[in-house]
């Protein structure tokens, strides 16, 4: 008797335990803004090389601001949505490149996880470590990975 009962304890409850473990994604995201912004952001024009077009489609670049700050180093923000139903999951990096096109290492320059919710709008914000850094790309890659991919240049 003991083991037909282990058996429907069993039988009922295998699925609560393998439910249980299911993640609930996050609800889409509805944000608000004015309709007559005051802020008159510096846009920069950007030149777009796309490797994986999957990530490109569903994570979009919508603009690209920047600034000098009080210390002299250039500040860009990356303003970013995700167009799609699900949850999407990055990693991102800038690059930093002087005025002889060298880039300028820096601890600043590491990989960055990232998760965006459906129709959720998300700033990615990055500061040059130095007057000398330049220019910057911006570079992104699906998902999150336990080890961080090869620095290039």
């Amino acid at each position: 008797m003991n083991a037909r009962v282990a058996m429907s304890a069993a039988a009922l409850l295998g699925p609560c335990v393998l439910l249980a473990g299911c993640e609930t994604p996050p609800p889409a995201v509805n944000q608000t803004e004015p309709a007559n912004r005051t802020a008159r952001p510096s846009t920069v024009a950007d030149e777009r090389v796309t490797a994986d077009p999957a990530l490109a489609a569903a994570v979009q670049l919508l603009s690209i601001n920047d600034r000098v700050n009080t210390a002299g180093l250039r500040e860009v923000q990356f303003n970013i949505q995700n167009v799609t139903d699900g949850v999407r999951r990055f990693r991102w990096q800038v690059e930093w490149v002087d005025a002889d096109g060298f880039t300028v290492r820096s601890p600043l320059s590491d990989w960055r996880d990232e998760t965006i919710a459906p129709g959720e709008f998300k700033t990615l914000q990055a500061v040059a470590p130095e007057q000398r850094a330049f220019d910057f790309r911006l570079k992104m890659i699906r998902g999150f990975t336990t080890t961080t991919p090869a620095r290039t240049g």
